[in-house]
């Protein structure tokens, strides 16, 4: 079964160009190909995170890069798809308990804030049984959840995504994709 997500649906990394302040220090010639360091380290971090799920094994295709038209309505996200046996998403309902449906309420509506995934117990099991209008969309935002759930049970969550930032920005600084300070100077005089 092909489950296609970003990550924005399943967070795990965060490539946020502009909250990260790496739009103001990445040269706009590199532009491109920083983007693509970005879904390479992030293709690397998600294959690490799905060892601590029952989605270790799973096989991993990253997609685009994409960003947002207004940044005050959202950030860039990266596009993959996870190809897993179809029985292992059967049995995903038979793992879950009460500690997942009391985590998947922080993932829910609040005020000023409407959830798309499905954060009820029963909103849940129909999305895993595809019994929602769009079922496979429902069906990988269910998995969403329980991949999130499975993974932060074992690794703190904020931590592995300043990592993940952390290592791009590591490699970009060493390898040429900053602006050189002097040679910004020297353009500005």
């Amino acid at each position: 079964m092909e489950l296609k997500f970003n990550t924005d649906v399943l967070p795990l990394v965060i490539p946020d160009t502009y909250g990260s302040g790496f739009q103001n220090e990445v040269s706009t010639d590199m532009w491109d190909d920083f983007k693509d360091l970005m879904i390479e380290k992030a293709a690397a971090a998600i294959k690490e995170a799905l060892t601590e799920t029952d989605f270790a094994e799973a096989n991993l295709t990253m997609g685009a890069f994409k960003s947002p038209s207004f940044y005050n309505f959202g950030t860039d996200w990266i596009e993959f798809t996870i190809e897993v046996d179809d029985t292992l998403v059967a049995k995903v309902p038979e793992k879950v308990n009460d500690d997942f449906f009391d985590y998947i309420k922080k993932y829910g509506s609040r005020s000023g804030f409407v959830s798309f995934y499905p954060t009820t117990k029963e909103t849940w099991l129909a999305a895993m049984n595809g019994t929602r209008h769009l079922k496979t969309y429902d069906m990988e935002l269910a998995l969403a959840l329980y991949i999130m759930w499975q993974f932060e049970k074992e690794m703190d969550l904020q931590k592995f995504r300043q990592e993940y930032l952390d290592d791009v920005w590591e490699y970009a600084s060493g390898n040429g994709y900053t602006i050189d300070e002097e040679e910004d100077d020297e353009n500005v005089a």
